[in-house]
């Protein structure tokens, strides 16, 4: 099921961004554990017992996050090989700069991998400019 989710640094760098959805499950850093893990419930989660815990998105969640907040829609699809792209849907001179495309990726999952790690890095690259 944990593959559902997007990784720990990928939520670390969404949280970052400003993702502020609610979702179901956290990942989790205890005193003892130090490597994250996936929470399925937050009413589970005992605060004193963790050092760290950040929202745990599905990818859908971070998908709609950049629709959302940044204008920016992403597409999966397969032509003989995986790809994705990526889209803006503002109508901006920076616009132009939001678009990238990568046709590849031998599976769904790389794909999708591809292209949140492309968004993330499309909007921070926008804010260091503004």
């Amino acid at each position: 099921m944990e593959k559902e989710f997007i990784s720990y640094e990928q939520a670390s760098e969404l949280k970052e961004l400003g993702f502020d959805y609610k979702t179901n499950s956290l990942w989790v850093i205890t005193k003892t554990q130090p490597n994250p893990s996936i929470c399925f419930s937050s009413s589970w989660i005992n605060h004193n017992e963790h050092e760290k815990f950040i929202s745990a998105p599905l990818y859908q969640q971070a998908f709609k996050f950049f629709r959302e907040k940044h204008g920016m829609h992403a597409k999966i699809g397969f032509n003989g090989f995986w790809f994705y792209d990526i889209d803006s849907m503002k109508n901006t001179e920076k616009s132009v700069y939001e678009v990238s495309h990568k046709w590849d990726m031998k599976t769904y999952e790389e794909a999708e991998q591809a292209c949140l790690e492309k968004l993330i890095e499309i909007v921070k690259l926008n804010e260091d400019k503004q």
